[in-house]
């Protein structure tokens, strides 16, 4: 319970600048497919990630996330956690925490159902926006956008799973490197399902990861998600 408190206690201070992402240097030896150039630029100095000011309330960002089919009580459990929240405009703020500092943000226009979700200036990709297992747990779930990750635990909720029994990790697209960051953050994690879209491209960019993972002594498996923007 003071967990749930300290974070939503950061997001009241959203003016207060972050802490310092952990150092990339040590991660980056161990870490394929991933440059020298790319580590640089994420360790070379802080960025501060400008999330917009809450409102309220989250009426608007709670009617848009129904629409799209996601389930009342996860989108509540989520906006207690501090892991969305709505801002002054009415639109739905997704917010990624590293060491329970913010250091992601993802927002999507209420108004444009159909537009994927932008990241907000100063977002650290190798975070993006972790969902931790409310319990000890070996398997991580890997999506492509916050939408895609609440709409799998929907289903899992109404099929009698305990989807807050489980790591969810929505990577803003087909990153390899938050996937990489999160299992180094969680050595307990020996399953990894990349839950992507059911196009060609989601599906091929599963393989390559499955290969890169399973490369590393994890038990990999596809599951396709229908691609609807989300």
């Amino acid at each position: 319970m003071e967990e749930k408190t300290s974070i939503r206690e950061k997001l009241s201070h959203l003016s207060q600048p972050p802490i310092g992402l952990r150092n990339y240097t040590e991660l980056a030896g161990e870490m394929e497919n991933i440059s020298r150039k790319e580590v640089e630029r994420h360790t070379r100095r802080p960025k501060m990630l400008a999330l917009p000011d809450k409102n309220k309330d989250c009426n608007q960002a709670t009617v848009f996330l129904k629409e799209h089919g996601i389930d009342g009580t996860v989108i509540k459990y989520l906006a207690d956690q501090g892991y969305l929240y709505e801002d002054v405009q009415g639109n739905c703020i997704f917010v990624g925490y590293d060491d329970d500092a913010p250091k992601y943000g993802m927002l999507y226009w209420t108004e444009n159902k159909k537009m994927a979700g932008i990241e907000l200036p100063g977002s650290h990709k190798f975070v993006s926006w972790p969902i931790p297992a409310g319990e000890p747990s070996e398997l991580l779930q890997v999506y492509e956008y916050p939408i895609a990750a609440m709409l799998k635990m929907t289903r899992e909720k109404a099929a009698g799973s305990s989807w807050t029994a489980k790591h969810h990790l929505a990577v803003g697209g087909f990153y390899i490197e938050p996937v990489y960051y999160y299992t180094k953050s969680h050595p307990e994690i020996t399953t990894i399902i990349f839950c992507y879209g059911d196009d060609i491209a989601g599906q091929s960019i599963a393989e390559r990861h499955i290969k890169a993972f399973h490369s590393r002594g994890y038990t990999c498996s596809i599951e396709s998600i229908k691609n609807d923007n989300a």
